[in-house]
């Protein structure tokens, strides 16, 4: 029977220490390291290991059960974790390693820090169709959606290139952004009202709207058409007077 010391005795006498303070690899990779815990003490202790990961992360080790330290001696426990393939690179992920007496009371807790190689996975989406100015209107109304599936912050510009047909804004008259800051895992998307200011009459026109985003090593080109169809036009006229004849009949 082993004897029963004093949490106040065990914490005092105990050290826990990891192999790695910290790690740095990729997002979806798996991470291995090694906790060390001391028993100064002349007794045996017993104690309940617990390792506590940030939220999506997951243990590939075998569990971690109750365990005893003979006195003067230390273990080792072995453990690895995988790491989400969206982890943030923008900060540094925390790993507890906790110590349980018996009677379930905390007696010591350390931690070690992880953080992954930042990835760049931006993308534009355009409307896939082309866009048509409404019958009897000189504007039509669009978007598009930029999203961050990687796991850093990037910062984006945008120069848009248009036709001298076309003048662009956003909401409330506003010049159309250059730049977008988008943290990892986050999309938005920005409307457009697009106005056709050609002053020569046409049946029929084209225009095109580019779009050259580049963040970080990225460069990534997009179009948008949009077409105009005029609704004034000029019915063919039949003139009486010329010799002409028909005839109209059912069989």
């Amino acid at each position: 029977v082993l004897p029963c010391l004093s949490i106040s005795s065990i914490s005092q006498n105990i050290k826990l220490e990891f192999v790695k303070k910290s790690i740095k690899q990729d997002a979806g990779s798996i991470a291995f390291n090694v906790v060390k815990i001391y028993n100064f003490d002349d007794e045996t202790i017993i104690i309940k290991p617990v390792l506590l990961l940030p939220k999506g992360w997951a243990v590939f080790s075998t569990a971690i059960k109750h365990t005893s330290i003979l006195g003067k001696d230390s273990i080792s426990i072995p453990f690895r974790i995988r790491i989400p393939q969206n982890a943030d690179s923008d900060i540094s992920h925390k790993v507890y390693f906790q110590i349980f007496s018996q009677q379930n009371k905390l007696l010591l807790q350390e931690k070690f820090n992880v953080n992954t190689n930042p990835f760049h996975d931006w993308d534009i989406r355009v409307p896939k169709k082309r866009v048509y100015f409404s019958p009897g209107s000189n504007k039509a109304e669009f978007d598009i959606n930029i999203t961050n599936n990687g796991n850093t912050t990037d910062t984006i510009s945008l120069n848009i290139l248009l036709d001298k047909k076309i003048q662009l804004s956003t909401k409330n008259n506003l010049e159309p952004p250059r730049e977008l800051i988008l943290p990892p895992g986050i999309d938005t998307a920005i409307n457009f009202q697009a106005e056709y200011v050609n002053g020569q009459e046409r049946i029929f026109d084209l225009s095109k709207i580019q779009i050259h985003a580049t963040g970080g090593e990225n460069r990534i080109y997009r179009a948008v058409i949009i077409e105009k169809y005029s609704d004034n036009y000029s019915p063919f006229e039949i003139d009486n007077t010329l010799p002409h004849q028909a005839e109209f009949g059912i069989r």
